[in-house]
């Protein structure tokens, strides 16, 4: 069930149709997130907490959309496994993708004018905003790709054995510390219980690709969607029961991590190159989850509103369109 990963990635022979869907997907998945597309949800900012506040469209957004930017680097780290232990193909795409992120995040810092949120005139502070699209995140999924290579690589260079049992270890301590978030006890821990908690995912894909064989007898594909609701289960009735964190968490949980890695098994089972359409509705995934933040806030700007589910499509419909005139221009290296 646990197939060895495709050599490249890249190249249209060897895609997996399922993949492709679900890249495209993924990339629907985080515009209705940041769009709220289905209505609004109090748990991100005001911290209620009582079972009685909690509706179908947390869930959604929680437990469902929130599954993207995990699918995107399982899907990500279980196909380029096979050649991360390459040192020339490692620094290429470490190369590339720090390329990408501190472009994006330097035009991400511009639009959401930095100097105005540096409380006086300071190097240090521009040069903290433009390397973190001043606070903006959008940009995190680049800077985890480069963390997911280098953690892969350095589990690859450890040795099977070794590698296996760090794996193991470093899903163990991203359980617990998430676990300590819900409860509001991570502040010490903060690294993981942020963007950078994704750098748990090749750790996961590296520990089922070494014990694929006995994910393949327990019955993976029901296996970890099972483990998946478990996981959410537990997640909101820590929070809603006993945490005193203010905001139920948004980032990597283990629940998404591990519905993340059930998608990719899944469509691990198929077969079958995808058309020329999905190829390239694949393909610009990547370009419109960077560009739907500027839509969305120059639309805001412009106090330019419809009724969902129409907004959504109007900034995908935008996006979309920006990332095909863009492409050319930008000769396909930065978007």
């Amino acid at each position: 069930m646990f197939q060895a990963a495709p050599p490249l990635a890249d190249e249209p022979s060897q895609r997996i149709a399922s993949l492709d869907w679900l890249r495209v997907l993924m990339c629907l998945f985080v515009v209705v997130w940041h769009e709220k597309t289905i209505g609004s949800t109090a748990f991100v900012f005001d911290g209620t907490h009582g079972w009685a506040d909690l509706n179908l469209a947390d869930i959604f957004y929680f437990n469902i959309t929130l599954l993207a930017v995990p699918t995107f680097l399982a899907m990500s780290g279980w196909l380029v496994a096979e050649r991360i232990g390459d040192p020339s193909h490692l620094f290429k795409r470490i190369i590339r993708f720090g390329a990408l992120y501190i472009f994006w995040s330097a035009l991400y810092s511009l639009v959401f004018r930095v100097p105005l949120l540096c409380p006086e005139v300071s190097v240090g502070c521009y040069v903290k905003k433009i390397l973190t699209g001043n606070y903006a995140y959008d940009t995190y999924y680049l800077l985890v790709l480069m963390i997911q290579d280098c953690t892969l690589a350095l589990l690859v260079t450890a040795g099977r054995t070794w590698g296996r049992r760090l794996s193991w270890m470093l899903v163990a301590a991203f359980v617990t510390t998430s676990a300590l978030g819900l409860l509001g006890l991570s502040t010490s821990l903060s690294a993981f219980y942020s963007p950078v908690s994704f750098a748990a995912i090749p750790a996961a894909v590296y520990a089922v690709r070494c014990d694929g064989r006995r994910f393949a007898a327990l019955g993976a594909v029901t296996l970890l969607p099972a483990l998946s609701v478990l996981f959410a289960a537990g997640e909101w009735t820590i929070y809603l029961e006993h945490a005193t964190a203010t905001a139920f968490p948004n980032y990597a949980r283990p629940s998404v991590v591990v519905g993340a890695m059930a998608l990719v098994a899944l469509c691990q089972r198929t077969a079958g190159a995808p058309g020329t359409f999905i190829r390239h509705m694949s393909d610009v995934t990547l370009g419109v989850y960077l560009v739907h933040p500027f839509v969305i806030v120059l639309l805001e700007q412009d106090g330019f509103r419809l009724r969902q589910p129409f907004m959504t499509a109007v900034v995908l419909g935008i996006s979309y369109g920006a990332v095909l005139v863009l492409r050319p221009l930008m000769r396909q290296r930065l978007i």
